[in-house]
């Protein structure tokens, strides 16, 4: 039901506070880790992940649009061969690779802080920053996800080389339509290296 206050009306359902511009979410454990997580097994942990980006889907965007592309993103993330990915894109890196449940968990938490808002005034300028420069990000990777659909949409054999040989990534392939995209792929690998997160 919709009651007027002083910035204008609003709607309140059991999980919610719905305005013209946020959701407050009155409950916010179904996009928290339970504390079993750790003592769950590797396939229920790595199903616990999925469960909570996906249900982070409606506060990514309003538009339809950006949430479908979040939802293909979610799952082309838990199913390629990030190995693979990282090896065609870093050849001669000699850092081990983290865990992939440890860095679902930081993934987790990045997008978690990049749909969160919080008050300026309330918190440190260090916090808010943090939180506009994740949603910054975010918002820069459903873009290239964007684009690589696109491309995908107008030649169905672009998806063996976005998604499974990542052979773009190779500095010898030489196709003018991927040059960007590698350099923004290179770029994300760097930002998962630095940060540990697996975006």
């Amino acid at each position: 039901m919709s009651s007027p206050n002083q910035a204008g009306s609003f709607l309140r359902t059991s999980k919610a506070i719905v305005t013209s511009k946020y959701t407050l979410l009155t409950d916010k454990t179904p996009f928290l880790l339970p504390a079993f997580f750790d003592e769950s097994s590797r396939a229920e942990q790595v199903r616990m992940l999925y469960r909570r980006m996906f249900r982070l889907r409606p506060l990514v965007a309003r538009r339809a649009m950006i949430k479908t592309t979040y939802t293909n993103y979610i799952r082309v993330k838990f199913r390629e061969d990030y190995a693979l990915k990282r090896r065609q894109a870093l050849p001669q890196s000699a850092l081990p690779i983290l865990d992939a449940v440890e860095a679902g968990r930081r993934s987790l938490t990045f997008i978690q802080k990049a749909v969160s808002e919080i008050d300026d005034a309330s918190n440190s300028a260090d916090l808010v920053n943090d939180n506009y420069i994740c949603r910054k990000v975010l918002k820069n990777i459903l873009t290239l996800e964007y684009q690589r659909e696109r491309l995908e949409f107008k030649n169905p054999k672009r998806h063996q080389i976005l998604r499974q040989s990542y052979e773009y990534l190779d500095a010898k392939y030489h196709d003018p339509k991927y040059t960007s995209l590698r350099h923004a792929d290179i770029s994300i690998i760097h930002f998962n290296e630095t940060l540990g997160t697996r975006l």
